[in-house]
């Protein structure tokens, strides 16, 4: 059922401990403690994590792909490697993939 205000919710799950939002913690502790979901997740998620991942201009222009690539921190196709300046405080395209990789378990 629909609770207003909220983005969905479901009164159908016969498991209290996996209603929202209890389910979080329960979910949490099998990723990190039940082998076989942990080894189901490495699985789905490593070969995304261990990509070399780069961007490819496709046509675009070179200011925009310059400022996407600066902005993410990946490199270009096609084009040498830059070292990064500083990573203090900067975006992490490792770090907001295996973040948004989360929504996998949760």
């Amino acid at each position: 059922a629909h609770v207003p205000g909220s983005w969905w919710t479901t009164d159908d799950e016969p498991t209290p401990e996996l209603r929202w939002p209890e389910s979080v913690a329960v979910y949490d502790a099998m990723r990190s403690q039940d082998a076989q979901v942990g080894s189901v997740l490495r699985s789905v998620t490593y070969p995304l994590r261990r990509t070399p991942w780069r961007l490819d201009p496709a046509g675009a222009r070179d200011e925009v792909v310059q400022l996407v690539a600066e902005d993410l921190g990946l490199p270009v196709v096609g084009q040498a490697v830059r070292p990064v300046v500083r990573t203090r405080d900067r975006f992490s395209w490792p770090e907001h993939l295996r973040l948004a990789l989360l929504m996998l378990p949760f």
